[in-house]
C-alpha cells in the first residue's frame, strides 16, 4: 500500500506476507523491526517534546519507508496540538480554545491501534501514540495486530483492546526482549480513581516516552543519534521493497 508517491510500512508488510511460506512468520525479522521502530520512536519524541503535537493515528499505513530502510511519519490529519496560550486575549480566542478542547476529547482513529483510554473518551495525550507504536511493533514482527477482530468488527476490536489478553502466537516466534517491551508498552491498569479511567503511568512509555525505550533491553545497541542516518550494519535476511517501490 502506498501513501502519495511513497511506499509505507504497510507496503513492506505486504511484501513479507507474500513471501512467507506455509507456517512461516508473516512479519519482519526482529532486527529490521527494531531498526524501523527506533526511527518511529524518534519521530514521535520530536513531535511530542519539540512540537507539542500528538499524531493520533500511528500505524504502518502512516509511515513512509524507502529501500534504505529510512522512515518518515506521515498523514497528520488527526494530529492535535497539546499546547495553548496561557491567557485568551479575546472571546474569539476563548471560543477557539473551547473548540480545541472538544477536539482533544473527540473519538477518532483506527480501532485496532487505539489505546484503551482513547476508547474510554480520555483527553488525547502522547501516551496514545506510544500505545499505537507498540501495536505497530507487534504487527511488524507478526504481520497482524494483537486485538483486531477476525471479522473486521470495530466494536469487537475495541472491546478486545480494553479487555483481551495479547494474542501471542504459540510459539511466540520472537525473543523474550521483544515480547517483553511490547507487553510493557501495552500494559493496562485501571486508575485507582475508577470511572473507567486507565493509569498510563503504569505503562512503558506512558509518561516518559522515548527515555523508557532507550532503557529497554530490546533496544540495546541502537545508536539513537545515528539510527536512520547511517545504513544498518547488516541487512541480511531483511524484507525489501521491490525496485519500483
Amino acid at each position: 500500500r502506498r501513501h502519495g508517491d511513497g511506499a509505507t510500512l504497510a507496503s513492506l508488510l505486504d511484501v513479507a506476507r507474500a513471501a512467507a511460506g506455509t507456517g512461516a512468520p508473516l512479519g519482519l525479522p526482529e532486527l529490521q523491526a527494531r531498526h524501523l521502530a527506533s526511527q518511529l520512536a524518534l519521530a514521535l519524541d520530536a513531535l511530542h517534546r519539540v512540537a507539542a503535537i500528538v499524531h493520533g493515528d500511528v500505524k504502518p499505513e502512516n509511515a513512509l519507508v524507502d529501500r534504505a530502510h529510512r522512515i518518515q511519519l506521515c498523514d497528520f490529519d488527526l494530529a492535535t496540538s497539546t499546547s495553548r496560550p496561557a491567557v485568551a486575549d479575546a472571546e474569539d480566542d476563548l471560543a477557539e480554545e473551547n473548540d480545541e478542547d472538544e477536539y482533544l476529547y473527540a473519538f477518532c482513529g483506527t480501532a485496532e491501534y487505539l489505546a484503551p483510554e482513547t476508547i474510554a473518551g480520555a483527553r488525547r495525550s502522547a501516551a496514545r501514540d506510544w500505545w499505537a507504536l507498540a501495536i505497530t511493533m507487534y504487527e511488524l514482527v507478526h504481520g497482524k495486530t494483537p486485538f483486531a477482530s477476525s471479522r473486521g468488527n470495530d466494536e469487537v476490536t475495541m472491546r478486545r483492546v480494553r479487555t483481551a489478553r495479547i494474542d501471542w502466537p504459540d510459539p511466540p516466534g520472537v525473543s523474550d526482549a521483544c515480547r517483553g517491551v511490547i507487553s510493557a508498552m501495552l500494559r493496562r491498569q485501571p486508575s485507582t480513581s475508577g470511572g473507567g479511567e486507565w493509569d498510563v503511568s503504569a505503562r512503558l512509555c506512558g509518561e516518559r516516552g522515548l527515555e523508557d525505550l532507550k532503557r529497554a533491553s530490546f533496544f540495546r545497541g541502537v545508536d539513537w543519534d545515528r539510527v536512520g542516518l547511517d545504513p544498518p550494519a547488516s541487512t541480511k535476511g531483511w524484507v525489501v521493497l521491490p525496485q519500483d517501490g
